[in-house]
């Protein structure tokens, strides 16, 4: 990810009242092969004191599901984004 993208992705993040989903919002990881990626949410309210929490679910999945997925936990933004995280 380029220094605007982080940058816009980052402020994106920050500004709740821009989630489409709120509150919660999709997060995507690609790899090296176009047809292949994981999934994610981020809940706003678990996104406390910098740290974010990515639940590994699908979006449209039932809130009770995507909070019962295994989580990944990152210490800041830059952390996740350094992982190959970013906003769908």
């Amino acid at each position: 990810m380029n220094e605007q993208s982080r940058f816009d992705q980052k402020a994106f993040f920050l500004n709740k009242a821009k989630w489409p989903r709120y509150p919660m919002l999709p997060v995507i990881k690609r790899t090296i092969l176009k047809d292949r990626y994981d999934v994610g949410v981020i809940f706003a309210e678990d996104s406390k004191d910098g740290e974010i929490t990515i639940y590994r679910a699908n979006i449209f999945a039932p809130r009770n599901e995507i909070r019962r997925a295994p989580i990944l936990k990152f210490k800041s933004i830059d952390e996740m984004f350094d992982s190959g995280w970013e906003i769908d």
